[in-house]
This record gives structure tokens, C-alpha cells and sequence, in this order.
């Protein structure tokens, strides 16, 4: 281009007019700011079949500039010693919303065909250093936005500035879902996974998490035994696996396998009551949920070993996005009943039924006719231990973040009333999750969780059960006597003391109180491009506390002189994950996916109980 020959005819004119002369016989487009070339100097040149390098080295003499010719074939000016240590011009601007005016954070601009990007901070703006002198085509993506183009024309040594407004726009995202030791998209997928959103765990108000699963996931059974607000739901992945062992799933929330209290043995069954304790998972709020993702296969076993032998439940809590700062208040008020009791005799009815019974076996009527006629209805023990349960639920979460770092903090208030008297069930919750990054390559973060459950639990087992109580008590016996005291005399058909189920579920003391910490810390490292190092530590802190009193009033206790018994169980477990994870792509639709690691992890127990008799 600079070798081709032109004649021009220059006599006093502007040196911009000059150069456009020159450029129109060149074909050429010529690349300059008014700041480096002085446009209104005066020229006077004149040649016939000069180059065009010649005659612009002429023409620009005086004024200090020199030509450079660009990689794309084109000439830009600069000023004169500017090509010594040249490292290009700058490419800055803002990214924003074209609705709102704000900053948009996390947008890659990319200077298309360099390898040369950048992304916007908090405000939304960027910059992009060392841009090769020459025309570009500057390109800005956002997740959410459609993605914008513009032209630029980057001057050595020069700062040039472009600003972007980007339209919202609905994106349809490929399906994540969480594998174990890591995530990947549905279409790829080939074990058994099913997945509830945390829209579904929301839809409906639950206090355990497991209770969220009813009906949500294929080839998962949930069956809630019990009424006791916190109690375990029995959740059987594909059926049950062995008829003596467990066949509770194993439970992992963000990489930690969670022990439970009823795994270790939950302490306080000296006197044989049926203490259970509390669901191993009641602690977690069901607002900080994710995701949940049930391994129904064997290849869960791959990485978990035997503990997956009756499925995983991989529990993921939120975390915050970068450059979307919000504030979300929750709550709830319901209302707990119990929908349809069973139906049972009577106090007239079971009279005669007795009757009938006793002339069978050639015996005397047990209640005269004058008896049955006073009865009535009688007493209706189920409605006299079932009431309507009000579940209040609190939650406050903030999260956000910049480039850099990202958060999620959350606390929960949840207090349930059980549909039985004398349960009931509060919880308190704090999480915290953090994100840094600390380079392109170089990433830590961590999830942390607490909480504190204090619960009134209801006997079930040995000699005070209150369901089965109800079931079985006589119709004819009343709930309390003159002065309000509840009756706890002897039952006339057996002989025994009357164990009275209204007395059982108020006055006996039953409660559990279990603090628990689980938390991580992580670390990330892309070795190189589709190769990444992820080490993590792991905790789960445990401390269950359950306190046990039977008056001499009721049964147990009144066969004993009253008897409790309090109990105490820690448990500390830790892991210490490394895994190593290669992903690389093949044209459109193949792709490579390798995974390596290895894991180590602890569980101590420790246990105390004691109990006492006559007093």
C-alpha cells in the first residue's frame, strides 16, 4: 500500500485537508486524533509518482508524527518517538443497565480476536490495557443481558473510551446438578438422580428437610411416622436394602457427611422410655436450601463406599451472586390438625361390648344397665390429647457480593407447636457462606451452619406411650377428677394403675436440646485450563442433651416413687477431601470428564447418662 505511486499538487493548504488529499488517491484510511496531529498546520509539498510512504513522510515532517502501519493493513499516526517501548492503547468504559442506569458487575468485555478481556467491577466499569493500535470490535456478554458490539479505534498510547447499555434478557440455562465431588449438566448425566428445587422444598412449610422429599422424587419413599415436630421422616431410596442393618440414606450437606444421634446411639435409655431423640437433619433451615439430589444408583458408592449403600442425599445450601446485593425477609403462619382420627367405641358401646365378653366366658355382667345408661359418650382420648398446631417460621437472609467476593448470610426463627399436647419443637438457625477469589486462578470460600433445637418430645416406648395410650384407654375412665387434677387411679377391668395419656404427654418432662455446627473450608486451583485442584475441610459438631422425669404421680413413675434420667451425647466428626477434576470439551457435543481424590475422615463419640428412682 505505502509503494503505490501518487502525484499531488499541495500549495498552503490545512494539514488535515492534506492528508485527506493523500488518502483518497491512496485508497488509504488513515487512523488519527486531532491531539497527535496539528490539523490546521500549513502545508506546501508537491511530487508526481511519489510513493505514498514518501509523500506522507514529507507532508508530516514538520509536524513531529510518523506513520505506522497497522496488522490490518491500515496507517495510523502517531507522534514522533511514540513507537519506542510501544505497547498499544487502552480500551476503557462502563457497562450498565439500559433500564436502570445502574452498574452492571461481572460483564466480560472482550477486544474480540486479541485474547484480551476484562470484567466490570462493582460499578459496572472496566478496562482493558495494552490493545493493539488498530481497529477493533469490542464485544460485552452478561448472563441475563443480551450480549452488545461495538466498533473502537485504539490509538497508540491513547485511552479511548466505550460504554455499553445492555438489555435484560431471559436466558435458558443448562441443568446443574450435584454429583458428589462435583456438578454436571442433565443431558449428561447417566446415574440415577433426582432433584427438588429449592422453589418445591419452599412451596410447602415443613420443619425437616426429608419432609420436603414426600412425593417430589421417583423411587424415594417418605413415610412420617410420627407427629413429634423435628421427628425423622423414614426415607427409603429404592426400598429397603437389609432386613437387620439400617436403612436410613446418608446424608451430605455442601461435602459433609452428617453423623446422627441415632447412628451413635442417643444416650438416656437406662429406664428403657423409647427416647429416640431428635431428626439427625432438623437442625438445617429449609430456606437456606439450594438444591437437593438424591444418588439412587450404585455409583454412589463410588465415592461415598459403604455408607451409600441405601442412597445419598446431597444437600447444597444458597450462596450469593456477584453484582445482585439483596435483603429477603420470610414468613409464615399455619395451622397443624389432625385431619381424620380412627374410629373407636363409645362409652355405652364399650360397656356392652365388656358385658358381652364376660357372658361369654359365663361370667356376670361387669356394668349394671343403670352404669351403661350414665355413660354416655364417655371420654374421646383422642381429642383429648389432639389439638390444632400453630408453626410460626422467621427467616431474614442478606447476599451479594463484587468480582471478587461473594456472601450469604441467613438466619432462621422457627417454633412449632405438635398436634399432641406437650410437644413441640424451636429452632434457631445462623448460616454463613463466603466466596473469594483471589485470581483468575485461585479460589476459597467456606459454608458454615448453626443452629440450637430445644424440643418437647412425647414418651413412646416402654411404660408411658402416649399414642397407644390413647388408642387403648376405656372410654369410661374421665380425664381429670374434682379439682382439676388428672385421674391416675386404677383401671376396674385390669386392676393396674391407669396410665392416663393426657397426664403422660403434660406432666412427665421429656426434652431434648442439640447444639450443632457443620461447616467447610475450601480452596481451588486451576492448574490450567480444564484442570482443577479442590482440597476442603470438614466438620460436624454435635451435642445432644436430654433430660427425662416421671413424677410419682404417673406412670412410669408411679411404680417407682418417680425415676428420671439425664443424658448426654458429643460427637465430633471431620474430613479432609482432595480431588483433582479435568473437564475438556470436543466440538459441540463431546466432552471429557475426569475425576480423581481421595478422603479421609474421623468420628469420636462420647456418651453419659444417669438415671434415679424414688424421688
Amino acid at each position: 500500500m505505502f509503494r503505490k505511486t501518487i502525484s499531488v499538487d499541495l500549495n498552503d493548504v490545512p494539514l488535515g485537508e492534506a492528508l485527506s488529499t493523500i488518502a483518497q488517491q491512496a485508497g488509504l484510511r488513515l487512523t488519527y486524533s486531532a491531539a497527535v496531529v496539528p490539523l490546521d498546520a500549513r502545508v506546501t509539498f508537491s511530487a508526481s509518482n511519489l510513493t505514498v510512504g514518501a509523500v506522507l513522510s514529507a507532508v508530516l515532517y514538520d509536524a513531529g508524527v510518523d506513520v505506522l502501519l497497522t496488522s490490518n493493513g491500515q496507517a495510523a499516526l502517531v507522534k514522533r518517538g511514540a513507537l519506542d517501548g510501544f505497547q498499544g492503547g487502552t480500551v476503557t468504559g462502563r457497562v450498565t443497565d439500559s433500564l436502570s442506569g445502574q452498574g452492571i458487575a461481572v460483564a466480560t468485555v472482550t477486544v474480540v480476536g486479541t485474547g484480551l478481556s476484562a470484567r466490570s467491577g462493582d460499578d459496572g466499569r472496566y478496562r482493558i490495557a495494552d490493545v493493539p493500535v488498530g481497529e477493533h470490535t469490542v464485544r460485552v456478554v452478561r448472563i441475563g443481558y443480551s450480549s452488545v458490539t461495538k466498533p473502537v479505534t485504539v490509538l497508540p498510547d491513547q485511552e479511548v473510551t466505550v460504554d455499553f447499555a445492555l438489555k435484560g434478557q431471559a436466558t435458558q440455562l443448562e441443568e446443574v446438578v450435584a454429583i458428589g465431588y462435583g456438578t454436571t449438566e442433565r443431558r449428561e448425566l447417566t446415574g440415577a438422580v433426582s432433584s427438588v428445587t429449592a422453589d418445591q422444598v419452599s412451596s410447602a412449610p415443613v420443619t425437616s428437610l426429608d419432609q420436603a422429599l414426600l412425593g417430589r422424587a421417583a423411587g424415594v419413599e417418605v413415610v412420617t411416622s410420627s407427629g413429634q415436630p423435628g421427628a425423622g421422616a423414614m426415607v427409603r431410596i429404592r426400598g429397603g436394602n437389609s432386613i437387620s442393618a439400617k436403612n436410613d440414606p446418608l446424608y451430605v450437606v455442601d461435602g459433609v457427611p452428617l453423623t446422627t444421634n441415632l447412628e451413635d446411639g442417643t444416650p438416656g435409655t437406662l429406664l428403657g422410655e423409647g427416647m429416640r431423640g431428635l431428626n439427625p437433619i432438623a437442625g438445617l433451615n429449609p430456606d437456606d436450601v439450594a438444591s437437593i439430589e438424591i444418588l439412587k444408583d450404585a455409583s454412589a458408592g463410588a465415592i461415598y463406599g459403604a455408607r451409600a449403600a441405601n442412597g445419598v442425599v446431597l444437600i447444597t445450601t444458597k450462596h450469593g451472586r456477584a453484582g445482585q446485593n439483596a435483603v429477603s425477609f420470610g414468613s409464615y403462619y399455619a395451622i397443624q390438625d389432625v385431619r381424620r382420627t380412627l374410629p373407636v367405641l363409645d362409652a355405652a358401646q364399650f360397656a356392652e361390648m365388656v358385658n358381652t365378653a364376660y357372658d361369654n366366658a359365663s361370667q356376670p355382667p361387669f356394668y349394671t344397665p343403670a352404669e351403661i345408661a350414665s355413660f354416655g359418650r364417655g371420654t374421646d382420648w383422642q381429642g383429648a390429647i389432639f389439638r390444632n398446631a400453630p408453626m410460626r417460621s422467621y427467616d431474614l437472609s442478606m447476599s451479594g457480593g463484587d468480582s471478587n467476593t461473594t456472601y450469604y448470610v441467613s438466619g432462621g426463627l422457627l417454633q412449632n407447636d405438635g398436634v399432641v399436647i406437650g410437644s413441640d419443637l424451636s429452632r434457631g438457625s445462623f448460616r454463613l457462606n463466603l466466596d473469594r477469589s483471589i485470581s483468575r486462578k485461585f479460589r476459597i470460600g467456606n459454608r458454615l451452619s448453626l443452629s440450637r433445637s430445644h424440643a418437647h418430645v412425647l414418651p413412646n416406648g416402654g411404660a408411658a406411650s402416649v399414642m397407644l395410650d390413647a388408642l387403648t384407654a376405656p372410654p369410661t375412665l374421665p380425664v381429670t377428677v374434682t379439682g382439676g387434677e388428672y385421674f391416675t387411679g386404677t383401671n376396674p377391668l385390669t386392676g393396674l394403675p391407669f396410665p392416663n395419656p393426657a397426664a403422660t404427654a403434660l406432666v412427665i418432662t421429656n426434652e431434648e436440646r442439640d447444639n450443632r455446627v457443620i461447616g467447610n473450608a475450601f480452596a481451588e486451583y486451576d492448574i490450567r485450563t480444564g484442570l482443577t485442584f479442590r482440597s476442603t475441610v470438614g466438620v460436624d459438631f454435635l451435642n445432644s442433651v436430654q433430660d427425662y422425669y416421671s413424677p410419682s404421680t404417673v406412670l412410669p413413675g408411679l411404680n417407682s416413687g418417680g425415676e428420671g434420667q439425664r443424658g448426654e451425647s458429643e460427637t465430633f466428626s471431620w474430613t479432609f477431601e482432595n480431588t483433582i477434576n479435568y473437564q475438556h470439551r470436543f466440538g459441540e457435543v463431546h466432552s471429557l470428564d475426569l475425576v480423581g481424590g481421595t478422603t479421609l475422615q474421623r468420628s469420636n463419640t462420647a456418651q453419659i447418662a444417669g438415671a434415679a428412682r424414688t424421688f
